[in-house]
């Protein structure tokens, strides 16, 4: 298990299907890591966390959720089918990129589809993604609780 959850939720996980499902309807591929990681910590709660790139040590970013699949663990929670609809209506995000968590600010996280980099996109600067990590599992095994 990561460090940083907190809290499972298991009476909302996911199955396969409800991924596939989810790649039908928004016509994307879920990077394999990023169902792995839905089909066993679905809805699971976090601590506030950080990432720091490895070449750049002094940029840290900050992750607060990482949204759920079809549940919300919480009254209020996002959930990831809503920031993909919300994505595709606007139609700023490209469509090859996958939200999958925030921070405390709004600002998103996003997994491309076909390379399974991770990029930063603040709200308030849509036009330039910021590259975070070179693949999601590196991602997820190096979010640090924050002290």
């Amino acid at each position: 298990m990561y460090e940083f959850i907190e809290a499972l939720h298991k009476e909302l996980s996911i199955t396969p299907n409800d991924i596939t499902a989810l790649e039908k309807e928004y016509k994307i591929s879920i990077p394999t890591p990023l169902k792995d990681y839905y089909l066993k910590y679905n809805a699971a709660e976090i601590s506030l966390c950080t990432f720091t790139q490895k070449n750049l040590p002094n940029d840290t970013f900050e992750v607060h959720t990482i949204y759920s699949i079809k549940y919300a663990p919480f009254k209020g929670a996002i959930i990831l089918e809503k920031v993909l609809y919300g994505d595709r209506l606007d139609g700023f995000i490209a469509a090859n990129l996958i939200p999958f968590a925030e921070d405390r600010g709004g600002n998103r996280y996003y997994c491309d589809e076909k390379t399974g980099n991770v990029f930063f996109i603040p709200c308030d600067n849509i036009d330039n993604p910021e590259l975070v990590c070179e693949n999601i599992s590196d991602f997820l095994n190096n979010l640090k609780n924050v002290e």
